[in-house]
């Protein structure tokens, strides 16, 4: 299982990445994560000097992995 400290080192755009070829947008994401669009695409992107992930993104973040079986391809 991913802590959440793990989660802040790791490369959250491959995370973002990984969870939408599962199938999900970045809306989508975001409404499950609790945060907007906009942040979810600047995560993405790679815009972290302006954009840091909550605990609650990176939390939710990590529920979204792991509901969708992909922990094991960040955490083997």
């Amino acid at each position: 299982m991913l802590s959440i400290l793990n989660i802040r080192f790791m490369n959250i755009q491959k995370t973002i990445s990984l969870i939408k070829s599962a199938g999900l947008t970045q809306s989508q994401i975001a409404k499950f994560v609790g945060c907007s669009a906009p942040n979810i695409s600047d995560l993405a992107n790679g815009v972290h000097g302006q954009v840091r992930p909550s605990s609650k993104v990176v939390d939710g973040l990590r529920k979204l992995l792991s509901e969708h079986g992909l922990q094991e391809i960040l955490d083997p």
